[in-house]
């Protein structure tokens, strides 16, 4: 009955965790391995460049951006959209599992996704986008 390991997330057939040993958590619950590793250094926010997307032709489909795993384990930025509801969509994909659809008008905050994240734009046959997608 000892802790060994955090849960981190699963989907599906995913599943995923961390070991005791690899995190801080280890010094204070002991999981009667080895002496607790120092904490590492926390890595600096990555400041992404303002981009700007579009317009964009209609029966299209493009790979926006992908930010890999060379960048750290998580990143953060703000996304705006204003397409065509239903007709014109954005879609986020992050860590190996996740999947997330976005269409119309919004602005959306993205906190400590997990890397690697693709963003792609897929719209309609019948419709023309003109308008763009903003990173910051």
């Amino acid at each position: 009955m000892k802790v060994v390991g955090i849960h981190d997330g699963g989907l599906g057939q995913w599943n995923y965790g961390t070991f005791l040993i690899d995190t801080p958590l280890n010094e204070y619950l002991g999981s009667g391995n080895s002496a607790p590793r120092p904490v590492p250094e926390p890595t600096k926010p990555i400041q992404l460049p303002q981009q700007k997307f579009g317009p964009f032709p209609n029966s299209s489909s493009f790979v926006l951006t992908d930010f890999g795993t060379d960048l750290g384990r998580v990143i953060s930025f703000d996304l705006f959209i204003d397409f065509e509801e239903g007709k014109d969509f954005l879609t986020v994909e992050y860590g190996y599992d996740q999947k997330m659809e976005l269409t119309g008008f919004q602005k959306r905050y993205f906190r400590d996704l997990t890397l690697p994240v693709k963003v792609s734009f897929r719209s309609s046959k019948f419709v023309r986008s003109n308008l763009a997608v903003f990173f910051s």
